[in-house]
């Protein structure tokens, strides 16, 4: 498992690094599926900030400065069906490409479901799968000595 591991991985904010951090933190954390959570960091997209450093995914890597990234997700794919309610047989309010949208408040939240509100005001539900927070689990892959390594794994801010 720690093949891919720089030893100096960071794998929080709060300045734990290396592999058994990893593994402590992400891994063998009851609270978090890792592999699930990396496979869709992966399936996310990124971009290179350098020949030899890549970031995943793009809701992370393109989200635009000056929005609040604890009250926005990021629309995940092209023509994303915001609907009048949680249903997938509701009314489409509009369809969204990669947008930036808020999250609203939900006082009967619907499992799989996200309310959320538009650049232009409109409110409506979407999938949970089309959304991500762009300060969810993260990745910093740097290639050195002829091989990727992943030198960060963190979520938050």
């Amino acid at each position: 498992m720690t093949t891919f591991l720089l030893p100096e991985i960071q794998v929080d904010f709060d300045g734990s690094s290396g592999p058994a951090a990893f593994r402590h933190l992400h891994v063998d954390n009851s609270d978090e599926d890792f592999w699930s959570d990396f496979v869709a960091v992966l399936n996310g997209g990124g971009r290179f900030s350098a020949p030899t450093t890549f970031a995943a995914p793009y809701s992370f890597t393109e989200y635009p400065e000056g929005l609040d990234a604890f009250e926005c997700l990021v629309v995940l794919g092209s023509n994303v069906r915001v609907r009048e309610r949680p249903a997938a047989d509701a009314p489409v309010l509009v369809q969204l490409d990669r947008d930036v949208v808020r999250a609203s408040a939900d006082d009967n939240p619907v499992p799989g479901w996200q309310r959320v509100e538009t650049a232009d005001g409109v409110t409506g539900f979407v999938a949970s799968r089309y959304v991500r927070s762009p300060i969810d689990h993260r990745a910093i892959f740097s290639f050195r000595d002829g091989r990727w390594w992943l030198t960060v794994y963190v979520a938050g801010d």
